[in-house]
């Protein structure tokens, strides 16, 4: 099995349980720790990865570094540890902030500039986005209606140049022997 699917499944279970006791956004947070951590310390996924450290070394090392955790996101490490799963707890964290993000229609948005950010550059970037969508749209489900009529929207001129190539294309389809 891909270790997507393991840290998928593991992520889900965390997921639906932070869900039902209402705690999805502090496990996020513990998520999102880890996810700071796996980044920025080679030994900490050198340590996840490495067979010469015993479980209960590893327990207890995780029991340490996320001391302030919530229990639940605790309990999820010593599982993965004990199932010898500790080498997906990265991924798993990764699976479960997607999650998370899909839930509550959070899009990551990477901006690459030439130029220093600064606040005026932020809002220049504002002023220039352009929302597009193939249309029809489902509003205030897919997108708002503010959203979908503000000045960055174009999604009606492109509904409609869309028929028109489209019907450019039927014509030309039936015009025209193969």
């Amino acid at each position: 099995m891909s270790e997507y699917k393991i840290a998928s499944r593991y992520a889900k279970a965390l997921f639906d349980k932070a869900k039902e006791l209402k705690v999805l956004d502090t496990i996020t947070a513990d998520m999102e720790l880890l996810k700071k951590m796996t980044e920025e310390s080679r030994d900490f996924r050198i340590f996840l990865n490495s067979p010469l450290y015993k479980k209960a070394v590893k327990q207890n090392s995780l029991d340490a570094l996320f001391s302030s955790s919530h229990e639940l996101t605790k309990g999820m490490y010593k599982l993965m540890v004990d199932k010898f799963r500790e080498t997906y707890i990265p991924a798993m964290g990764k699976a479960f902030i997607q999650m998370y993000n899909k839930e509550n229609n959070i899009v990551d948005v990477y901006v690459e500039s030439a130029l220093g950010l600064d606040k005026k550059v932020l809002n220049e970037i504002k002023n220039k986005v352009i929302l597009m969508h193939p249309g029809p749209i489902n509003r205030g489900v897919e997108i708002s209606s503010d959203v979908a009529d503000s000045k960055q929207s174009i999604i009606l001129d492109q509904v409609q140049h869309c028929s028109k190539l489209s019907e450019n294309i039927l014509y030309t389809l039936n015009h025209n022997q193969y």
